[in-house]
């Protein structure tokens, strides 16, 4: 604004009400009012750049799949439970959350038991701030119950008679959305954040990939601005070509990592890093994944093959404790055998 004062300028109070995307034309119309009232016209603009970052509903993509046959995108409501928000100390749910600052953010823990999931953030005030899904009862005495067999750890927080019960049991249901799209782009329009991609956030993802969004934007349009040989659509079509071939993958592998982190349960969590601990002591450079998604700026595929990795390590030491104990048996099998054979030679006929 203050750069280009004359360039620029704010329209609060519109909603878009159509786009065409092949000349970037877009009309916008009073939000929130039949049309023909309050007397005030459409406003059309036509624009070198329209960025949709409208939200999960998004309008701009709507137009966009509207007008472009090939423009193809999907959005999924998926019931999400029912969900609480509760104050407990961080020692509570154990070494899940890093004790050092993380450069997105709060640590995100996320537990997965019995069909049930629960994530939270720590509070700088030593708490956690809990929200939990997936709880089925109906009266605190059901709640209760469920938490004691998923949760055990927080039982103490969750009685039969508690007022965390009790609000749990009447919390409506509730639902998230997830959006996927094959582009992100056509010709000079483009789609930021939820508009694009919106997934389950379990891992702590989402507002970062959406920031990261912009962040790669600007950098590839100032990039392909400052090549004099095409004109500025031109430039402005390839910048936004490139941005949907960069951030398509990521986002692939980030609904990816959503749904395994979703699907892993706390046992298997807790002896991945207790194989992880013991691991490190000789191969120090090896590091936990979520701990480097929170304290580094690392993309999503790198993370995604990083928790492959870990994976591929835990299984190769599960084999080898397998084949160490299998060894130790048969030698225990043979020593039992040199004891009990000759015994046998005293034992009448």
């Amino acid at each position: 604004m203050h750069k280009y004062p004359e360039r620029i300028s704010y329209h609060f109070g519109w909603g878009l009400k159509s786009l065409d995307p092949d000349e970037s034309v877009a009309e916008f119309s009073p939000a929130g009012e039949p049309l023909g009232l309050a007397g005030r016209d459409n406003i059309v603009v036509t624009a070198d750049l329209v960025v949709g970052a409208d939200g999960l509903h998004s309008k701009t993509r709507a137009e966009l799949e509207r007008n472009i046959f090939s423009f193809k995108t999907t959005l999924k409501v998926v019931p999400a439970g029912r969900h609480i928000k509760l104050r407990v100390p961080v020692d509570v749910v154990g070494e899940q959350v890093d004790e050092k600052g993380n450069v997105h953010g709060p640590s995100m823990l996320v537990v997965a038991r019995n069909a049930k999931l629960m994530w939270g953030v720590p509070n700088r005030d030593g708490t956690m701030g809990l929200t939990i899904q997936g709880i089925r009862g109906s009266t605190a005495a059901d709640v209760s119950l469920e938490m004691q067999e998923s949760f055990p750890e927080l039982s103490d927080f969750f009685g039969a008679d508690g007022d965390a019960s009790a609000r749990l049991a009447v919390s409506p249901e509730r639902f998230q959305g997830t959006v996927t799209a094959t582009s992100y782009n056509y010709k000079q329009t483009v789609l930021l954040g939820d508009a694009a991609h919106s997934l389950l956030n379990v891992t702590h993802l989402g507002a970062g990939l959406a920031l990261e969004d912009c962040l790669v934007l600007d950098r590839l349009l100032q990039s392909s601005l400052e090549n004099q040989d095409h004109s500025i659509v031109e430039c402005i079509a390839i910048a936004l070509s490139n941005f949907s071939n960069e951030r398509v993958p990521e986002m692939v592998a980030a609904a990816q990592l959503c749904t395994d982190v979703s699907r892993t349960n706390m046992f298997q969590v807790e002896l991945q890093r207790a194989i992880l601990r013991v691991v490190t002591r000789f191969l120090p450079r090896i590091q936990h994944w979520q701990k480097a998604a929170n304290t580094q700026v690392v993309s999503v595929q790198q993370l995604v093959k990083w928790r492959s990795r870990e994976i591929l390590i835990v299984r190769i030491a599960l084999v080898f404790a397998f084949v160490l104990l299998l060894l130790r048996a048969i030698r225990l099998v043979r020593l039992a055998l040199r004891v009990v054979l000759p015994l046998a030679n005293f034992l009448p006929n």
